[in-house]
C-alpha cells in the first residue's frame, strides 16, 4: 500500500482482510468501467457548471441571491388568469426520476410503507405503496427545489430547499435558490416557515437562501444554510445562531445530525463541530487535525457524517479532498472515512483516501471523482460497528479488527443508479435499504444480497433540456441523468418511456446526460440525439441501432470536445420550392395532361402527389422537382456545419462548412424555408447566415469554396450575455426573438421586425416579466404576436408587442419550475397512400428541469382530409349514450396490435381533448370518457389505431 494512504499521521495500518475486500472489488470495477455511462464525471463541462454559464452574472461569474429572489417576488406578483389560457398535460416519462437528495420512512407508519421523497427540482411526493408509485404532493403552485428532509420523532416532517452542493467550493453564489423549509404535522399538508422566508430581493445576505441539511428532534431542529448553523426550540417558528466557545457559527454550513441522545453534529466552512448535550452554544470545533486520533483540518471540501442510532457515542464522518493537497489526494477524491467512539472527540482512519481501490467518489480510471457533488453515509440501526457508503456508487463497511480499516465491499455497480445521495435504512428491517441517486429512487431488501429494484413509478421528476416530436406526438428527450428517453405511448403506461442507448462496436454506450435531440417526419424511424463532449448519434430504427461515424474528421469532432449540449436542428420540408433534387415518374399507361400521379422522393422515398403539365405516354418518363427535402445544422466550437444527406444512412454525410464563429454556439433557428439561420453563442453573439436554399451542394455552400454563395455576419451583440435561444416566426422571416441568460441584467427578451434587413434593429420587450434568464422562446405559428417563453419560474406569454408588453404566467398544469426548451410542430402534411397524416400539427411541448415532459394543443387543427380518405375511413364509430350527459362511451373493434389514440374536436375544428389509449388488442373493446367539462354542443370524435381512423359525432346535453 502507497505511503500517502498513512499521512494523515494515524498509526500504521494492518494489510488484513478489509485491505483484501478492497483489492477484490477491482475485477468488478473493471466490469463497471465497460458499462459506465457517457458523460458522467469524464465530461468536459458538467450540468451544474452549464447550468452557472446561462444562470449566473456574465461579469462577476456568481449568481446573486438578491436577483434571483427579486425575480421571485415578481413572479409571484403576476400570477393571474391566463393571458392565452395554456393548460399543460404531463406526457411522461412516468418511469424516470431525477436527483434525489431527500428521503424519510415515516415513523408513523408502522408497515415502513410510507415513504416521503425531495427532487431538486421537482418537488415532494409521497408514496403509501413503499415506493411501488408516488404521488407529487402540492405546494401551492410552487414545485420546489427539495434538498433535505427530516421527521422528528413526534411525527413532524421539515423539508429544506435550495441545492447547493456544486462542483465547486461552496459559496452562496450558486446552484437554485431555495424557498426556505417547509413543514408538515400530518403528512400531507406542507407550508413554508415564516421565519425561513428567504427575504425580500433587498436581503444582501439572503439567509436560507439554501438549506443543506435539516435535522429534527421534536421541537428541537437544527439546519445548515449559506449563513451558518441555525437552531429552532419550538419547531421552527424562531431561530437563534449555534455558538462555538461564544462565537456564532456563521459560514457556509453544509451537515447537520442529531443522535439518539440529543448530542447535535454541524460542519461549517467544512470543519465538524459536535455539542455533546444539544445545546445551542456547546458546540466545540471536532476538527483539530493536531495528533494522531484527530479529524484532518485542512484541505478539505466536504464533510458528511452519520450517529450511530444504536450507540450515540459512535460517530462516522467522510472527508472529501478540495484538490491543495494534490500530491495526496485530488479534487473531490475521497479523503478518508474516520470513526470516533467518543462523539468526536477522537477518531481513527477506517478507510484511506486517496486510493485506486477504495474509489469511491472516482470514475473507474482513477482520474476525475465527484465527491462534493454525491456523497452520504448511514449506520445500521443494530450494529455500530457497520456502515453503508454513498458516492458514484454504494459501499458497505464492517469493522473487522480494533485498529485497521473496515472490511470495505462495493455493493453496486449503476445497476441502481449513479452519484447517491441519501441512504435510509427501514428501523424495523435493518437490511431493507432505499437510496436515492441521481437516478431517482432504488430498493433492496437486503443491502448485503444487493438485489435491487428501481421505484420510479409515477416518480415524474427527470429533468430535461430538450424536446422533439413525431408526427404522431411521439416524444424524444435529452436529460440530465437519464440520458435520451423516447416515449410512445406503448409501454406499460403511455407515459412510459425507453432509454436509447447506442451500441457501439458491440459495446452498449449508457448515456448519463442527453443533449438536443431530434425526429424526422420524412422518415419517422430516424431519431438524432446528443450527449455531453459533442457527441452526436443517428439511428435508423428508433435507437435500436446507431451509424458509426455520423461526424467525422478532426476540424469537426474536436470542436465540439468541449461541448455540453451540442446545438443542432433538421429542417424538413414536404414543399421545398427551392429544391435542385429531382424524380423520375415512369408511366405504366397512357396519362392526359392534369393527371395526379405518385411519385417517390430520393428521400426515403417518401410518396408525394404530381399533376402532370403536359400528356405522358405509356413506358415514357419525366422528370420532376422532388420537393420533399431535409437538412441539418450543427454549431460547433468557432463553426457552423450543414448537410442535406443525414437521411442517407448508405454513406457518410457532407458536412459544409457555412459559417466561421468567434466562440461557441448554444442554439440555432431557421426560416421556414431554410434559406436563413440564426446562431446565438455563448459569447453574446448573434450571426445571421443567409442563402442557404440555394446552396445545394459543396461548391455554393462550403466557405471555403470559391464559389460559395453563402454570406454570414453577427447581427447584434448582447455584451457577454449568454444567448439561449432564438425563435423565427414561421410566417415572417423578418420577425426574430432572441432570449438571454444571467442574472444581473435588465432585459431578457428582445425582438426584432426586419431581422432580414442589413444592420436590424433589435428592441427589448421585457416589460413586466420578471428580470431572470429565459431559456427558450417560440413565436406561435398561428399569431406573429403570440410569444410564449419559458424561464426560470416557468412559461410567460403575451400578444400584446408593444415597447412594454404586459407578460402573464401560464403555468397551469405543471407548476412554476424551470422549462428549457419549447417547441411547436409546424411541419404539416395530409395523408397519402397508407401514411397517416400529421396528427400533432400545432402543438406545443415543453422540457421541464423537474418534473419532465409536457404538451399543449390548444392550437392542434382540425383536418378533415384523413376522413375523407376512403383506404382509411374504415367505419363511423358507435357511441353511448348519445346525446351524453356526463359519460361517454363508444366501442371499438380492433383487427391487430395497434397503439391507439382519440382526439375530439368541437364543431369549429378545435382540438379539446387528446387521449393515447395504449395498444388494447384484438378485438371489441369499450371505452368510457368523462365529458362533466364539456360545454352543450356538437362534437365530432377520431380514433387512429395504426393506418386506420374511425370517426364518429356526439352531442353534449344537460
Amino acid at each position: 500500500m502507497k505511503s500517502r494512504n498513512l499521512l494523515v499521521g494515524f498509526h500504521e495500518f494492518k494489510l488484513g482482510i478489509g485491505i483484501i475486500m478492497l483489492m477484490a472489488v477491482m475485477l468488478q470495477s473493471a466490469v463497471f468501467a465497460q458499462l459506465a455511462p457517457t458523460g458522467t464525471i469524464d465530461a468536459t463541462m458538467t450540468d451544474l457548471q452549464y447550468l452557472s454559464l446561462m444562470r449566473n452574472n456574465q461579469i462577476s461569474g456568481q449568481l446573486d441571491p438578491a436577483d434571483v429572489l427579486k425575480a421571485r417576488n415578481q413572479a409571484d406578483n403576476l400570477r393571474s388568469s391566463s393571458a392565452i389560457g395554456l393548460k399543460w398535460t404531463e406526457v411522461g416519462p412516468d418511469n424516470f426520476g431525477g436527483r434525489t437528495r431527500a428521503l424519510i420512512i415515516d415513523n408513523r407508519d408502522q408497515s415502513g410503507k410510507t415513504i416521503f421523497a425531495g427532487s431538486v427540482a421537482g418537488g415532494i411526493w409521497k408514496s403509501t405503496t413503499g415506493g411501488l408509485t408516488w404521488t407529487q404532493i402540492s405546494t401551492g403552485g410552487l414545485v420546489l427545489n427539495v434538498s433535505t428532509m427530516s421527521q422528528a420523532p413526534n411525527g413532524d416532517i421539515y423539508v429544506g430547499t435550495g441545492e447547493n452542493f456544486s462542483t465547486g467550493r461552496y459559496n452562496k453564489f450558486d446552484g437554485f435558490i431555495g424557498q426556505g423549509i417547509f413543514k408538515s404535522t400530518d403528512g400531507n399538508n406542507f407550508s413554508r416557515l415564516n421565519s425561513t422566508n428567504p427575504g425580500t430581493f433587498n436581503n444582501p445576505d439572503a439567509e436560507w437562501a439554501f438549506i443543506n441539511k435539516v435535522a429534527a428532534d421534536n421541537n428541537k431542529v437544527v439546519a445548515a444554510t449559506n449563513n451558518g448553523i441555525r437552531y429552532s426550540s419550538d419547531g421552527g417558528q424562531t431561530w437563534t445562531m449555534a455558538k462555538a466557545n461564544g462565537v456564532e457559527l456563521t459560514g457556509m454550513g453544509t451537515e447537520a445530525k442529531i443522535a439518539a441522545d440529543g448530542t447535535i453534529a454541524a460542519v461549517v466552512d467544512y470543519q465538524l463541530y459536535v455539542s455533546d448535550n444539544g445545546s445551542i452554544d456547546g458546540f466545540k470545533l471536532r476538527s483539530t487535525g493536531a495528533g494522531n486520533d484527530s479529524l484532518p483540518n485542512t484541505g478539505i471540501k466536504r464533510i458528511e457524517v452519520a450517529f450511530a442510532p444504536s450507540d450515540p457515542s459512535v460517530l462516522y464522518a467522510v472527508l472529501v479532498a478540495d484538490g491543495t493537497q494534490t500530491v495526496f489526494f485530488k479534487e473531490n477524491q475521497m479523503r478518508g472515512v474516520f470513526v470516533s467512539k467518543d462523539k468526536g472527540v477522537s477518531w481513527r482512519m477506517i478507510g484511506p483516501g486517496g486510493s485506486n481501490i477504495f474509489n469511491v467518489f472516482g470514475n473507474a480510471g482513477g482520474t476525475s471523482f465527484r465527491g462534493e457533488y454525491a456523497v452520504a453515509i448511514t449506520v445500521d440501526p443494530t450494529n455500530p460497528d457497520r456502515v453503508l457508503l454513498g458516492g458514484v456508487n454504494v459501499w458497505t463497511g464492517l469493522k473487522m479488527q480494533e485498529d485497521g480499516f473496515y472490511n470495505w465491499v462495493q455493493r453496486s455497480f449503476g445497476e441502481s443508479g449513479i452519484y447517491f445521495h441519501n441512504l435510509s435504512l427501514v428501523p424495523s428491517s435493518p437490511l431493507e435499504l432505499y437510496m436515492t441517486s441521481d437516478k431517482g429512487i432504488a430498493y433492496t431488501d437486503n443491502y448485503l444480497a444487493f438485489n435491487v429494484k428501481l421505484l420510479n413509478k409515477n416518480y415524474k421528476t427527470s429533468m430535461f433540456y430538450s424536446v422533439a416530436s413525431d408526427d404522431k406526438g411521439h416524444l424524444l428527450g435529452g436529460s440530465q441523468g437519464n440520458g435520451i428517453v423516447y416515449i410512445d405511448g406503448t409501454g406499460n403506461t403511455v407515459e412510459s418511456g425507453v432509454n436509447i442507448i447506442p451500441i457501439v462496436d458491440g459495446q452498449a454506450r449508457s448515456i448519463f446526460t442527453g443533449g438536443t435531440v431530434e425526429i424526422s417526419l420524412v422518415q419517422p424511424l430516424t431519431m438524432f440525439y446528443s450527449t455531453t463532449g459533442g457527441e452526436l448519434w443517428r439511428s435508423p430504427d428508433l435507437g435500436l441501432s446507431v451509424a458509426n461515424n455520423f461526424l467525422y474528421g478532426t476540424e469537426i469532432t474536436n470542436a465540439n470536445a468541449g461541448v455540453f449540449n451540442l446545438p443542432f436542428r433538421l429542417w424538413e420540408s414536404f414543399n421545398n420550392i427551392y429544391s435542385r433534387d429531382s424524380v423520375s415518374v415512369k408511366a405504366t399507361e397512357d396519362l392526359d395532361a392534369g393527371t395526379v400521379v405518385t411519385a417517390y422522393s430520393n428521400n426515403n422515398k417518401f410518396p408525394f402527389r404530381y399533376t402532370l403539365t403536359q400528356p405522358l405516354q405509356e413506358g415514357d418518363s419525366v422528370w420532376i422537382q422532388d420537393k420533399i427535402s431535409s437538412i441539418m445544422f450543427i454549431g460547433t466550437t468557432n463553426a457552423v456545419y450543414m448537410s442535406r444527406d443525414v437521411l442517407n444512412f448508405a454513406k457518410l454525410p457532407s458536412w459544409d462548412k457555412i459559417a466561421n464563429v468567434s466562440g461557441v454556439p448554444t442554439c440555432l433557428a431557421y426560416s421556414s424555408d431554410a434559406n436563413n439561420l440564426f446562431v446565438g453563442t455563448q459569447q453574446g453573439s448573434l450571426l445571421r447566415i443567409s442563402n442557404l436554399a440555394l446552396a445545394y451542394d459543396s461548391i455554393r455552400a462550403d466557405i471555403r469554396s470559391s464559389g460559395c454563395i453563402v454570406s454570414y455576419s453577427v447581427i447584434k451583440e448582447f455584451e457577454g450575455r449568454y444567448v439561449t435561444s432564438v425563435a423565427v416566426d414561421p410566417n415572417n422571416s423578418n420577425i426574430v426573438i432572441v432570449t438571454l441568460g444571467n442574472y444581473g441584467n435588465e432585459e431578457f427578451v428582445y425582438r426584432t421586425v426586419n431581422a432580414l434587413d442589413q444592420t436590424p434593429v433589435f428592441t427589448a420587450i421585457q416589460g413586466n416579466l420578471p428580470a431572470m434568464p429565459v431559456y427558450s422562446s417560440l413565436i406561435e405559428m398561428n399569431n406573429s404576436s403570440r410569444l410564449i417563453i419559458g424561464t426560470d419560474f416557468g412559461i410567460y406569454t403575451t400578444e400584446t408587442l408593444s415597447q412594454n408588453p404586459n407578460w402573464t404566467e401560464e403555468n397551469e398544469g405543471m407548476g412554476s419550475l424551470p422549462v428549457m426548451m419549447i417547441r411547436q410542430q409546424t411541419v404539416d402534411r395530409p395523408a397519402i397512400d397508407d401514411i397517416p397524416g400529421v396528427s400533432n400539427f400545432g402543438a406545443i411541448y415543453l422540457a421541464s428541469y423537474g418534473n419532465g415532459l409536457f404538451e399543449n394543443r390548444k392550437f392542434v387543427g382540425f383536418n378533415e382530409e384523413p376522413w375523407n380518405n376512403p383506404a382509411q375511413n374504415t367505419s363511423s364509430i358507435e357511441i353511448f349514450p348519445n346525446p351524453v350527459n356526463a359519460e361517454m362511451s363508444f366501442a371499438l373493434d380492433l383487427n391487430a396490435d395497434d397503439q391507439v389514440s382519440l382526439d375530439i374536436f368541437n364543431f369549429t375544428g378545435q382540438l379539446i381533448k387528446h387521449y393515447e389509449l395504449g395498444i388494447p388488442g384484438k378485438g371489441r373493446h369499450i371505452f368510457t370518457k368523462q365529458m362533466r367539462e364539456l360545454p352543450n354542443g356538437t362534437y365530432l370524435l377520431r380514433i387512429v389505431a395504426g393506418k386506420s381512423v374511425k370517426t364518429g359525432k356526439f352531442i353534449v346535453t344537460r
